[in-house]
């Protein structure tokens, strides 16, 4: 009986989530990343990399 609870709800909750067509991107300006160099950007691009995997993962 607990397992199908615990089904039933993972499955409304599943329901409840955004499509990812209908997540509108975010507006960063460019004067965020300006000041940085090359080395800088490639430390960020890899950093973001990883929250958006870990958030794709969730």
């Amino acid at each position: 009986m607990k397992r199908f609870l615990v089904l039933s709800g993972l499955a409304v909750l599943a329901g409840c989530a955004s499509s990812p067509k209908n997540i509108k991107p975010t507006y960063i300006p460019d004067t965020a990343y300006s000041s940085l160099d090359c080395q800088q950007l490639g430390q960020e691009e890899l950093k973001e990399g990883d929250t958006l995997e870990t958030l794709t993962n969730k």
